[in-house]
């Protein structure tokens, strides 16, 4: 499932609550998820990478809709 994840369409509500009550908590690091266990490090890592795709993924659309609109002209 984490392979084949749709990270193009990930909900922006998830995005929010993610960040509001987990990630903005000063105890919830990278060094303490790892010391939870073994997965959970790798879970931890796969949903930061999520979320850091999905800033870059917000912040480039307007590019992409520009390339888009661009490459229908050419």
């Amino acid at each position: 499932m984490l392979m084949s994840y749709d990270k193009d369409n990930i909900n922006p509500n998830i995005i929010k609550t993610l960040e509001t009550k987990c990630l903005s908590r000063p105890e919830f690091t990278f060094a303490a998820v790892e010391r939870c266990s073994f997965a959970t490090k790798f879970l931890f890592m796969w949903v930061k990478a999520m979320m850091d795709y999905y800033r870059v993924f917000v912040e480039t659309k307007p590019l992409r809709e520009k390339l888009v609109a661009m490459r229908k002209i050419v």
